[in-house]
């Protein structure tokens, strides 16, 4: 394991994030814990207890800000109100405040424009695993994951992008999965299984995505128009996996 003391570093999670325009809050996981396979884009994943320290340190002082896309340079648009560690990675809540960039934040929030949040830290100390790498893009190298045991977060908020697509394809697959008659249920099951490639992943989701629209124009679905807002949405994780893979 190694102590560092380096720059400033960024990392987004896109998974769901809520908005409630009464309270002006959104809250929702600003990082997850991924296992080595699913690195990001930069090659790392985060420790469980990488956030412990500066949860109970930094955010209690007030020191931990809310930006939007990491505009450091740009007032905060808001400010925690809470923030917890679980199984699935870092749970954040926050406060935004009535000025006219968290009003535009706040409305994309809650159409569901902007669905990933972002962590602005310094990473103290991390390893290097036996793992490797793996990239959409072939061309490029394989080197050994980095784990980050331990950080210090001086700012999250919400991006239009983020950097683990990996995540990005587990949570548009079980928020499609609920909305897939059983035959494309189970092709979805023992398909996403399969040692694919993530632009193959995505592939795969966006075939059964335009099926399932097929079996809707039959079979109308309660929720009127969830077939094409699951299209729509992985449609878009394909054009960000495509930039992710030209790295």
């Amino acid at each position: 394991m190694s102590t560092e003391s380096q720059g400033r570093e960024i990392k987004a999670c896109r998974l769901e994030c809520k908005a409630d325009r009464e309270r002006r809050t959104f809250e929702g996981y600003a990082s997850t814990f991924e296992k080595p396979e699913n690195h990001d884009s930069h090659g790392d994943i985060i420790g469980p207890k990488a956030f412990d320290e500066t949860i109970s340190k930094d955010f209690p002082a007030g020191f931990i800000k809310v930006l939007w896309a990491h505009l450091e340079w740009e007032p905060p648009i808001g400010k925690p109100v809470a923030m917890s560690t679980d199984s699935k990675g870092l749970h954040v809540k926050a406060k935004l405040l009535d000025t006219p960039r968290a009003h535009e934040v706040l409305e994309g929030l809650a159409e569901g424009a902007l669905d990933a949040l972002s962590i602005g830290f310094q990473t103290l100390a991390s390893e290097s695993l036996k793992e490797k790498t793996s990239w959409p893009n072939p061309e490029r190298a394989a080197v050994p994951v980095r784990r980050i045991n331990k950080l210090r977060l001086y700012e999250f908020g919400p991006v239009a992008w983020g950097s683990n697509p990996y995540a990005s394809i587990s949570s548009v697959a079980k928020g499609l999965a609920g909305h897939l008659p059983p035959v494309l249920l189970d092709e979805l099951k023992s398909r996403l299984t399969e040692d694919l490639r993530l632009e193959l992943k995505a592939e795969l989701l966006e075939e059964l995505a335009e099926k399932a629209l097929v079996t809707a124009a039959s079979n109308p679905d309660p929720e009127e128009g969830i077939a094409e807002k699951a299209l729509a949405s992985i449609r878009s994780l394909r054009n960000e996996i495509r930039s992710f893979s030209l790295h």
